[in-house]
């Protein structure tokens, strides 16, 4: 029987597959005329295949009080561990905020970086937060103020950071199935 190991290094396999890039080495990409390189049996060495950095930008932080934290100096794992979960403590502040003069009290707690590998431009994670927030809004009917309950269930994130990017999204099948074992 195959171990867990192998699996998941299997299912890593077809979950990059599609990752490299472009056309295999010699095949047309679609929708273009491949170069003339002389006769058939002449064969140019090819590039070894790299990645595509991170964009030169991040994912806009949500306006609100909180601000991002400050970036380690140096990426490692163990300096991203903390930062992930500070970012994303702050991030889903920020997303429950109802702006100012709301007496507003937010209980961001359980925030975990669920998993964390390296990559050839950077790191991939996962981190999950919990949250719930309370504020009060005052209805134009009779100004009592209501008191409002908003909660934020354990949602998880994917983050690819670079030495220039903060890139936050919703993760895929594999990633979440992954931030869960």
């Amino acid at each position: 029987m195959p171990s867990t190991r192998s699996i998941l290094a299997v299912a890593a396999l077809f979950l990059f597959a599609g990752c490299l890039g472009g056309a295999a080495p010699g095949t047309d990409s679609p929708g273009t005329d491949a170069p003339d390189t002389g006769s058939p049996s002449e064969t140019t060495a090819t590039a070894a295949t790299t990645y595509t950095p991170l964009p030169d930008r991040s994912t806009p932080f949500p306006e609100g009080p909180k601000s991002p934290p400050e970036r380690p100096a140096e990426l490692t794992a163990e300096s991203l561990r903390p930062y992930l979960t500070t970012y994303e403590r702050r991030w889903v502040y920020n997303e429950m905020y109802p702006g100012p003069n709301k007496n507003y009290e937010a209980h961001v707690s359980d925030c975990e970086v669920r998993w964390l590998d390296e990559r050839d431009v950077g790191y991939v994670a996962v981190v999950a937060c919990t949250a719930y927030a309370e504020y009060e809004t005052m209805p134009a009917e009779n100004g009592t103020p209501v008191r409002v309950h908003a909660d934020w269930f354990t949602q998880s994130f994917t983050y690819l950071v670079d030495e220039d990017a903060v890139v936050r999204r919703r993760p895929t099948g594999g990633e979440a199935g992954r931030a869960d074992d």
